[in-house]
């Protein structure tokens, strides 16, 4: 399954409606099923960020640069309601997969 854009938007705003994460942990959800390239997340989330759908913060590291996080913010949420309608089934199949324990 290759997500289209409004597909890969829903995709990391359900992964950001569980919680903070940095790039590279969206990325892997994201190429852990084989969802969509990794050259198309970071533009997404800047463009998700230039829209105020979600806001970043840096977390310093002992062993290493700081890291970026990302947080869903109150427009992501109701982009994702929108988005949500908008995909209809095929958000509950993208919903599923990215949220499915791994084996």
């Amino acid at each position: 399954m290759r997500l289209n854009q409004q597909e890969l938007e829903a995709s990391l705003l359900i992964l950001l409606q569980a919680g903070d994460c940095t790039h590279y942990a969206a990325a892997g959800a994201v190429l852990a099923h084989k969802l969509a390239p990794e050259a198309a997340i970071y533009p997404c989330l800047r463009q998700m960020l230039r829209r105020d759908w979600v806001s970043s913060y840096l977390v310093e590291q002992a062993d290493g640069p700081p890291r970026k996080y990302f947080r869903l913010e109150t427009r992501g949420r109701d982009a994702l309601d929108r988005l949500a309608q908008s995909l209809a089934g095929r958000y509950a199949q993208i919903r599923a997969r990215l949220l499915e324990p791994s084996a």
